[in-house]
């Protein structure tokens, strides 16, 4: 019998592909943030099948797709509501007292999992690419594999850009997903996710350097007559543009 304990779900074998051309490229299928539409499209360019067990975190490039932990949080709840447990449906649905009920839950089933409860720190060390942004993460994952010598045969890249969204809820589903959506979020679930929002935030703010490019070089180059160094003028602008200082 397993124990779910946050500690042991980070030594679950969760699903990966890695590229048989450049061994050190990795990509981790995250529930909730378009892994069927990512896994159809490694398995079509024959990456090999292999598990978060046998990543070697200090030197593979490992990458992989989120959105706003909330949305995914609550999109988990329902999967698992309609996937494992779809005689409860009707417990729930149109009930606002059971649904406030569900709403306090932190997991069902693995795809209400925490991206930290699956993968604890190493989720730092991954380059993430959102997927309800303005950003076409389609575009940005046919570059970043080019970027990384990757070759993505044209007919696979035309297929790939051709699709249309993968798993899109059904209408029972939606509606389901929305009355949950309309419980004011518990302090707990914040908690809960607060690793996966903070990693989410820094994954969509942009560089301080295309925040605001100008003040950005000048101000370092001011800080540099005054004698300190490029590394530490960075670190210095970085926080004042962080902290809306340039504006």
């Amino acid at each position: 019998m397993k124990i779910f304990s946050p500690l042991l779900d980070r030594t679950t074998p969760w699903l990966c592909y890695r590229a048989p051309t450049t061994p050190d490229l990795v990509y981790f299928s995250c529930n909730k943030c378009a892994s069927t539409l990512y896994d159809k499209l490694f398995e079509k360019l024959e990456w090999n099948k292999i598990t978060t067990a046998d990543i070697n975190w200090d030197n593979d490039f490992v990458f992989s797709y989120i959105r706003h932990p909330v949305v995914r949080h609550r999109k988990g709840i329902v999967e698992g509501i309609f996937s494992f447990y779809p005689y409860m449906k009707q417990v729930f649905n149109n009930n606002l007292q059971h649904l406030t009920f569900l709403a306090n839950i932190t997991s069902i089933e693995a795809h209400s999992y925490s991206i930290h409860r699956m993968l604890g720190d190493n989720a730092l060390k991954m380059h993430w690419l959102p997927i309800d942004t303005e950003v076409d993460h389609k575009q940005e994952t046919v570059n970043l594999l080019k970027t990384k010598q990757q070759i993505v045969p044209t007919e696979v890249e035309n297929w790939f850009m051709s699709l249309g969204k993968e798993n899109e809820s059904y209408l029972e589903e939606l509606n389901f997903y929305n009355q949950l959506s309309s419980i004011q979020i518990p302090p707990e679930i914040l908690s809960y996710l607060d690793f996966d929002i903070c990693l989410y935030d820094k994954t969509i703010t942009p560089p301080p350097h295309i925040i605001a490019p100008q003040y950005y070089s000048a101000r370092i180059q001011e800080l540099q007559v005054q004698g300190i160094s490029q590394s530490h003028a960075e670190e210095i602008v970085d926080a004042e543009v962080y902290a809306n200082k340039h504006i």
